[in-house]
């Protein structure tokens, strides 16, 4: 019997398992390499995150000073603040088909530690972050001296176990207005006037000395914009002229520096030129507006006007109150060719604060442009070739270029457990180290930062070519007051040129006819003789016109051939008022006049004779030698107004008075009182002002007297139906006129009462 064959069999084979000792070994090598491949990796994922904030705090000095550094060149001036704000930066942009203010403010934004710029562009406002990393409102100043404008900023940033501080200080000059034309080396300055010689005669190049009306003069007080004086026009009117030789001359400006303080709504400051010395037209006008009182520089075309050998420039203010001003400093009027603007380089100086911890630092090999090389001492050595692609220069914003650097490295890194950083020698930017991936090949776009003391490139640019600008005319403000002369002829007829619409006429002729005087209360043709117990009459002044009066046939307004004198007065607030009243017979006080009035005409529409009283008579006078005056007339001048009595010329039951009252306004209207002496020649001064008309009465049943600047020699107008007469208001001087030895003026030990007016 076979025995059968016994089966195969196969053994698996079990995995063998660590030993005991070999666990010991591996966690003892585990033990031994863990903190160094710990420390390796920590410094591979601190170091870019200090590298970037490093790099911003750069990018935020740098951003300050590339932002400013563009705004102050543009600037004309620069207006420093307070916190939050740090100033406001103005200039015009004249290349613009219409010439557009810019306002550029500088604030610091605490809610998020950065310095914002807000640009109001001719009413368009926009705002953008300039640069991060700013602390504190302190951490940047700005300070100007001279129209150089220091600049100092910090930028800060806490990173992983520092904090990074970069601090940078620059400076650059503001000019007039880069955009607005300038005078080239080739152009002429003609006449200059920088008013250090504190009088009207100084300066050179001018046909005469400055010639000052009203409230205005030469001043060494209230902050001149330059040197020790100017030229000051305020209160009501203040007005300064000066001619001007320019025969032949082309392309002429009017250049000056001018500032508006406490101007009130309505009113007005104006330069203006003429050719002829008489006709002025306006070429610059300021507002409430442009009352910040701040110096702003002003550059006038004039060249659209005639050049001739009388032509001259004015500065004046028509103002409703005493208490705004106009100052002007720096005059000039230049014949010159627009020119490029000259480049302005600004200074740096740039410090640097190291991180307070040794850095494990790179080393790249750059090959840019030659002003920027970075050198840095790496544990690891990546080898970095970037194109440095700068941003071309740009044509006209004179901003420093920002390089674009576009480095594509490949990067083998050596890990080293035991590191020994070097600190960073420089401030210059660190490009962002490698992650440790063995090999990468980022893309990044850093912004290249200059040396230690750098000097951005000197940018060159080609203004917008500026054209020529033609001056849209502005009206003249409106005058107080305007006088004449006509010869009748009549016919009835228009008197025009008087340059307003006036609310009060005034006409006297050298004839045997009483004055007459018409407001714009009086309606329809009615007109009031100011002497004699008559109604308001027709066939006289007709109408107020907007351009002067219309005139009928009466002889005491248009006789043939007879020579009259007319003044016309405008209302306006604070310096004038005509209205009407109806009387009671009793006493009554009018009010709504808005100021307390220093000189009083009242005229009954019946047969009252027209009246007078100013703020230094005792009692109230007709025009003529009816009386010697009443007391019960215009009883008192008031706060708002004026009291009356029952004196039938003032407040007669049911009859319609119209008056017209003045306020007493520097440089425009003033009243005042003298004794007579009986002497000849007599100056009476303290008017403050050189008369265009006055109104002489005495305290004494006497005739009343009034002349204009329009008449010649030694001649006086009578109100009464009588021809003109010597040795009245012989005439109209500097401070006050000169009174002769007739009784209406100066008789002696009487009492004389003067009102004075003084115009535009």
């Amino acid at each position: 019997m076979t025995r059968p064959e016994a089966a195969t069999t196969k053994r698996l084979t079990r995995p063998r398992g660590f030993t005991a000792l070999e666990v010991v070994i591996a966690l003892f090598l585990a033990a031994l390499i863990a903190p160094a491949l710990t420390i390796a990796i920590g410094q591979f994922l601190r170091v870019p995150t200090q590298k970037v904030d490093e790099l911003d705090t750069i990018r935020s000095t740098r951003n300050v000073t590339r932002f400013v550094t563009d705004d102050a060149r543009r600037a004309a001036m620069f207006t420093a603040g307070s916190s939050p704000d740090y100033g406001v930066f103005e200039w015009t942009d004249y290349s613009l088909p219409t010439a557009k203010l810019y306002l550029v403010r500088y604030y610091y934004d605490s809610a998020n530690q950065a310095l914002m710029r807000e640009e109001n562009a001719g009413g368009t406002v926009s705002v953008q972050e300039v640069a991060g990393e700013i602390a504190s409102y302190g951490d940047i100043t700005f300070s100007l001296a001279a129209q150089v404008l220091t600049v100092n900023v910090t930028a800060s940033k806490s990173s992983i176990d520092t904090t990074f501080t970069k601090t940078a200080t620059f400076q650059v000059s503001l000019r007039p207005n880069p955009l607005t034309p300038v005078p080239t080396p080739g152009g002429v300055v003609l006449a200059t006037d920088d008013l250090e010689t504190c009088d009207s005669g100084g300066g050179t190049g001018w046909s005469d000395d400055w010639t000052l009306t009203g409230d205005a003069g030469i001043i060494s007080t209230d902050s001149p914009h330059s040197g020790s004086c100017h030229l000051r026009a305020r209160s009501f009117i203040g007005r300064a002229d000066r001619g001007v030789d320019l025969t032949g001359r082309t392309r002429v400006r009017l250049q000056l520096w001018a500032r508006v303080t406490s101007f009130a709504a309505g009113d007005t400051g104006v330069a203006q030129v003429s050719t002829d010395g008489a006709t002025y037209s306006t070429v610059q006008t300021w507002t409430l507006a442009d009352s910040d009182n701040t110096y702003h520089w002003y550059d006038i075309d004039v060249s659209s006007y005639s050049m001739t050998s009388t032509f001259r420039v004015r500065f004046q203010v028509i103002m409703g109150g005493a208490y705004g001003a106009m100052y002007f400093d720096d005059v000039e009027v230049v014949s010159s060719v627009v020119g490029t603007v000259p480049t302005v380089t600004p200074t740096f100086t740039v410090t640097t604060t190291p991180a307070a911890t040794s850095t494990p630092t790179l080393t790249p090999t750059i090959t840019p442009t030659p002003t920027i090389t970075p050198t840095f001492t790496p544990t690891l050595t990546p080898t970095v070739t970037p194109t440095l692609t700068p941003t071309p220069t740009p044509t006209d914003t004179p901003v420093p270029p920002t390089p674009t650097l576009t480095p594509t490295p490949t990067l083998t890194p050596t890990v080293t457990p035991t590191l020994t950083p070097t600190p960073t020698p420089t401030d210059t930017p660190i490009p962002p180290p490698p992650t440790p991936t063995p090999t990468v090949t980022p893309t990044f776009t850093p912004t290249a930062t200059p040396t230690s003391t750098p000097v951005p490139p000197t940018p060159t640019f080609t203004p917008s070519p500026t054209p020529t600008l033609t001056p849209t005319p502005t009206p003249t403000p409106v005058p107080f007051f305007a006088r004449g002369t006509y010869t009748g002829t009549g016919v009835a007829r228009s008197i025009t040129g008087v340059g307003f619409q006036p609310d009060v006429v005034i006409i006297k002729g050298n004839s045997a006819n009483i004055a007459q005087i018409r407001t714009s209360t009086m309606t329809g043709d009615a007109t009031k003789g100011m002497t004699g117990a008559t109604a308001l009459a027709t066939g006289r002044i007709t109408s107020l016109d907007a351009d002067g009066f219309s005139l009928g046939t009466s002889v005491t307004v248009n006789a043939n051939g007879t020579t009259f004198y007319w003044e016309a007065f405008k209302a306006s607030a604070g310096v004038m008022v005509a209205g009407t009243y109806t009387g009671n017979g009793t006493s009554q006080s009018i009010t709504g006049v808005g100021f307390s009035p220093a000189y009083v005409i009242t005229m009954g529409a019946g047969g009252q004779r027209a009246a007078q009283r100013s703020v230094d008579m005792t009692l109230t006078h007709v025009f003529d030698n009816n009386n010697a005056g009443v007391s019960t007339g215009v009883t008192s001048l008031d706060a708002d107004g004026f009291s009356v009595g029952n004196n039938a010329e003032a407040n007669s039951n049911g009859v319609a008075y119209h008056y017209v009252a003045f306020n007493a306004v520097t440089g425009k209207i003033n009243t005042g009182t003298y004794t007579g002496n009986g002497l000849d020649n007599r100056s009476i001064t303290g008017v403050g002002f050189q008369p265009e008309y006055a109104i002489v009465k005495a305290n004494a049943a006497q005739n009343g007297a009034h002349r204009s600047a329009s008449l010649t020699g030694d001649s006086t107008l009578h109100f009464r139906a009588t021809a003109n007469f010597a040795n009245g208001i012989q005439a109209l001087q500097a401070d006050g006129y000169q009174a002769g030895t007739s009784t209406q003026v100066n008789a002696n030990g009487t009492t004389y009462y003067w009102i004075a007016f003084s115009g535009p």
